[in-house]
């Protein structure tokens, strides 16, 4: 949020403001909330052991929205070659 509103706490340009959700790695950042919460929904669950499974599903759960955000983004406002 911090980022949004125009502190500089991206790591690549614009540094902050709301350009940034033009940035295709923005849509994995959109993605890690939903994964921590898919993540700890699993651990209450599920038993000791299961934390790399719990580990595995944030990480799917952030490419299932980072990468159709990206192609998006590429793909349509930068107009450039996906890969």
């Amino acid at each position: 949020m911090l980022g949004l509103i125009g502190i500089s706490v991206f790591a690549v340009p614009p540094y902050g403001g709301p350009a940034y959700v033009l940035v295709p790695s923005f849509g994995f950042l959109l993605g890690m909330p939903l994964a921590a919460w898919i993540a700890s929904l699993l651990s209450r669950s599920s038993k000791l052991g299961n934390f790399i499974a719990e580990g595995i599903a944030g990480i799917i759960v952030i490419y299932i929205i980072g990468l159709p955000y990206m192609y998006i983004i590429l793909m349509f406002i930068w107009a450039k070659p996906w890969m």
